[in-house]
């Protein structure tokens, strides 16, 4: 099983939860209802996070999507990650150094 946890915070807006925090604490607490061992309080805070494994399928693909994670029934890919963009000064530059060095 996956050791990844949520918090309310994160799962606040997400795609079928509501937008209050204490709406969503109130949805997780009844997900998690009579299973203790996926709620935990989160070190060094009061406040509770959940295991991950007690959201709906599409909450789950956007919270690891978020993370840079996707979900397969193998286990979890980390998705590669977007190459940095080169600003347009950069650019710039490099063409008319180039141009520089060809002459």
């Amino acid at each position: 099983m996956m050791e990844l946890w949520v918090s309310v915070k994160e799962c606040t807006g997400a795609y079928g939860f509501p937008v209050s925090e204490t709406n969503v604490r109130n949805k997780l607490e009844n997900m998690v209802r009579g299973r203790s061992e996926l709620r935990r309080i989160r070190a060094g805070t009061k406040a509770f996070e959940y295991h991950i494994s007690v959201l709906p399928p599409e909450v789950r693909a956007e919270l690891l999507a978020s993370r840079g994670l996707f979900e397969t029934s193998s286990g979890l890919i980390t998705l590669p990650q977007e190459p940095s963009r080169i600003a347009a000064d950069d650019l710039e530059r490099q063409r008319l150094w180039s141009c520089w060095e060809s002459a």
